[in-house]
């Protein structure tokens, strides 16, 4: 027995069905697969299969198919139903200004990344950072979940003096690309300290002791 998945006319720069027919034997099953890519166009095209919206229910689409059998008088009906949503991520803000830092210390800035998608996206920074930056947690690898913000500390420590400009690329699961841009002033200070930090040991309650640094 022949079966023949009707697609429509409108759905064809959005979704295949693979294969579009097949023959099945008595008593046998057909799998077909379905493909869909939704593009930002697909609204306005499709706008006459969009349900209505709800608190609960927006931007879903039902469409209405069927499954003919050339030996059968009547298709069998079925509806495709899907949910599009967008892979976009937010940065912000886009450009991280550190100021001016001593070339033997740090400055942090926080990065805040917003997910206005209705899944789950894993991003990355990637293994190799400018020079002197650190993003924490996790080194810049984590997953965002829907309409959550998460706040990324991001650390530069300016291996030269001057103003210096550089890149940062977050990369998703779904190979978008987004970026920010970073900027710092490093400064070769004439007075330095031989101790960043002065430890002192444990002592007993009348015993004093006098550490010091050298200016």
């Amino acid at each position: 027995m022949k079966a023949l998945i009707g697609s429509r006319p409108e759905l064809n720069d959005w979704v295949t069905f693979i294969p579009d027919f097949g023959f099945i034997q008595a008593g046998d099953t057909l799998s077909v697969s379905v493909s869909l890519k939704p593009t930002p166009e697909m609204k306005g095209h499709l706008s006459k299969f969009l349900l209505p919206e709800t608190e609960a229910q927006q931007g879903v689409f039902q469409v209405p198919l069927q499954v003919t059998v050339p030996d059968q008088t009547l298709p069998i009906p079925f509806k495709l139903r899907f949910q599009p949503t967008t892979t976009d991520l937010h940065l912000s803000p886009t450009m991280l200004d550190f100021g001016r830092v001593p070339l033997n210390e740090s400055a942090g800035v926080y990065l805040t990344i917003t997910n206005p998608s209705l899944l789950p996206q894993l991003f990355s920074f990637g293994s190799k950072l400018p020079l002197g930056l650190r993003i924490s947690p996790n080194s810049g690898y984590g997953q965002v979940l829907p309409g959550e913000s998460l706040q990324l500390l991001v650390q530069f420590q300016p291996p030269i003096s001057g103003l210096q400009y550089f890149g940062l690329t977050c990369r998703t699961l779904a190979g978008r690309l987004f970026k920010a841009e970073g900027k710092c002033e490093g400064l070769e200070l004439d007075v330095t300290l031989s101790h960043n930090s002065i430890k002192v040991t444990a002592l007993l309650a009348v015993v004093s002791k006098t550490p010091s640094a050298v200016i």
